[in-house]
């Protein structure tokens, strides 16, 4: 697990511009814990939090993904067991009660574990509500122990600044534990008492630690508004704290508006961006003025095309896996489960075929040293030319829709004033 560990982490540290993590020191040390982050973005949440915590836990995860003997074995196999809900069948549901015993087994010998306390995930700025599922086991463990384990609930909020993509920032924060406990006294005199307020107690901590604003058809995305009424490019030097902390204010301020408004003017934009085929990135390009260095294009031009093309396979597979799953809270776990398992297959065979065709001389050993590090320059320079082509585009549209473009500017800055 330490191997794999290590290896886990190198790849965020790629994957994501950067990571910033708070509050390991709430993690307890010598007492059985549970891990409960918030769920956005499939398993890679999973991983963030396991990772970047002092203690590594075991995993449970959604039941169907282990219909697969082998999924079911690999998963095992790095601690990650498996917790059935109802849509996947009374049969299925019925395995919870020895998952349920196995994980107390493990929180008896004061190991960590790691539980989802939505149920689910969702793509967005928010927190579905917390389950019973944690204060289950976690005061079903503690009575059979006559609560002497003292096991410790730890919140985690995850904070991306942007969900589906790479190359960006992410803030992971162990918050205060929640003792067990605490809950002792009214589980005794009654279990479902008990639950009910160690469920709200969680659901309270989580939502103070977390921007929860998304509700579908009820409330425009924060995604686009934080862009629309966020500070005008922030992204790129600010910490992913910062972002966070940016990301809070614009919150409060936004619970403070008409949602009927914010609705009203989020729909007549996305009428108009849908009339001249404005795209998310474009939108992103134009409400935070993005510019382009003249300068950082020219220099990463050759380098840039050198990666693309030595990782054109690499790129369409991608592409594949992405095109197979529409729901993009998926897409950035994909994306890193690729670069951690296909990428390395692409290199070696990328590898083997110019030593076999040109002969294994120094430079193609320097050609096997340039793939990774193109990759990465790819990688990072990479937002920049999406810029580059998004100023592009947004100059055609300008031309090619200018009654549209006219309405688009104006209601953008009617929003704003």
């Amino acid at each position: 697990m330490g191997f794999v560990r290590q290896l886990l982490m190198l790849a965020l540290r790629i994957f994501f511009r950067k990571i910033e993590i708070e509050g390991q020191e709430n993690i307890p040390m010598d007492k059985a814990v549970i891990f409960t982050p918030n769920h956005q973005n499939a398993f890679l949440d999973a991983i963030l939090t396991g990772v970047f915590a002092i203690r590594q836990p075991y995993f449970l995860a959604r039941g169907d993904i282990f219909r697969a003997k082998w999924a079911s074995y690999l998963l095992k196999g790095i601690h990650i067991w498996p917790i059935f809900r109802a849509r996947d069948g009374l049969k299925e549901l019925d395995k919870n009660q020895a998952v349920f015993e196995s994980v107390g087994e493990l929180l008896k010998q004061k190991a960590s574990v790691l539980i989802f306390p939505e149920a689910n995930h969702q793509l967005g700025y928010q927190l579905l509500p917390v389950r019973k599922g944690f204060a289950r086991i976690a005061l079903a463990t503690e009575e059979q122990a006559d609560f002497q384990l003292d096991t410790q609930v730890v919140p985690v909020a995850l904070h991306y600044e942007a969900h589906p993509f790479a190359d960006r920032k992410v803030y992971v924060k162990y918050g205060k534990a929640i003792a067990t406990r605490d809950f002792e006294s009214l589980y005794r005199e009654n279990p479902q008492k008990g639950l009910n307020a160690f469920r709200i107690a969680l659901d309270e901590r989580m939502r103070s630690m977390i921007v929860d604003w998304d509700r579908e058809g009820e409330r425009p995305p924060f995604s686009f508004l934080k862009y629309l009424f966020g500070q005008k490019d922030p992204y790129k030097k600010s910490s992913p704290q910062t972002i966070f902390q940016q990301d809070q204010q614009l919150h409060s301020w936004l619970a403070t508006q008409d949602p009927v408004k914010l609705m009203s003017q989020y729909k007549g934009l996305e009428g108009l961006a849908s009339k001249m085929g404005l795209q998310e990135r474009e939108m992103r390009t134009f409400f935070q003025e993005e510019k382009t260095s003249p300068g950082r294009l020219l220099w990463s031009s050759l380098p840039s095309l050198y990666g693309w093309i030595n990782h054109l396979i690499f790129l369409w597979v991608i592409k594949f896996l992405l095109g197979k799953f529409e729901d993009k809270a998926f897409h950035a776990s994909l994306m890193l489960a690729a670069g951690i398992i296909v990428l390395p297959l692409v290199y070696f065979l990328q590898i083997s075929l110019v030593g076999i065709v040109a002969g294994w001389h120094p430079w193609a050993w320097l050609y096997a040293l340039s793939l990774p590090l193109s990759g990465i320059l790819l990688l990072r320079n990479n937002n920049y030319w999406q810029n580059f082509w998004s100023l592009r585009r947004l100059r055609k549209l300008q031309k090619r829709h200018p009654e549209n473009w006219r309405k688009w500017v104006e209601e953008v800055n009617k929003c704003r004033s």
